[in-house]
C-alpha cells in the first residue's frame, strides 16, 4: 500500500467516524433549551399553555411585511432529556412559538425584527419558525413593534417603528 493510499484512507476513516459522532449527537441535544415543533409536540411533552393566532391571516404588518401564522403557541421553557419526547421543565419562564413559512421569514433579523426591547422580541428558530421568551404567562393579546433592523444600530435615537405584530388567544 502506498503512502498516499493509507492516507486517504485514514482520513476517510477520520471523516466518516466524526460524520458518525455528529447524527447520532444531535439526535438528543440532551441538556439544550428546547422549543416543540408543533402544538401537538408541545402537549405531548406537557409544556403547552394556550394556543394563540392572527386576525386576518396572514397578518399584514405593512405594504411589505406579512406573516402567515400556521400555528401560535405559548408553553412553559424546557430543557431536553435523554428521552425522544423528554422535557424538563424549567421553574420559570415561557415561551411563544410560532410556525409561519420560509417566504415570509426573509429579511427577518437582516431588514426587520419583531420587538424592539430586549426582553419582548421574537428571533427566527428554524427556517419557519419564531420564538420568544416570555417573563409570565400573556393575557389574551400579545403585541410586538416592529421595526427596521438597522434602525437599532443607530445611537442615540428612538427605534423605526414600521408596524405592530398583534397575536391574539384562540377561542
Amino acid at each position: 500500500m502506498s503512502l498516499i493510499s493509507y492516507e486517504m484512507n485514514r482520513l476517510r476513516q477520520f471523516v466518516i467516524l466524526h460524520l458518525i459522532f455528529i447524527v447520532t449527537s444531535c439526535q438528543t441535544p440532551r441538556g439544550f433549551p428546547g422549543v416543540s415543533d408543533y402544538i401537538k409536540d408541545s402537549k405531548e411533552r406537557g409544556v403547552f399553555i394556550q394556543e394563540y393566532t392572527v386576525y386576518p391571516n396572514p397578518y399584514i404588518i405593512n405594504d411589505s411585511l406579512q406573516i402567515t401564522v400556521n400555528e401560535a403557541w405559548v408553553e412553559r421553557q424546557w430543557i431536553h432529556t435523554s428521552k425522544p419526547k423528554g422535557a424538563k421543565i424549567r421553574e420559570k419562564g415561557y415561551q411563544l412559538a410560532i410556525n409561519t413559512t420560509e417566504k415570509d421569514l426573509e429579511g427577518v433579523t437582516l431588514d426587520w425584527v419583531i420587538g424592539i426591547y430586549s426582553d419582548k422580541y421574537v428571533h427566527p428558530s428554524s427556517a419557519n419558525s419564531l420564538v420568544g421568551d416570555l417573563d409570565t404567562i400573556p393575557g389574551d393579546t400579545i403585541c410586538y413593534l416592529v421595526q427596521n433592523e438597522m434602525s437599532k444600530w443607530r445611537l442615540n435615537k428612538q427605534p423605526n417603528v414600521v408596524g405592530r405584530f398583534v397575536l391574539v388567544k384562540k377561542q
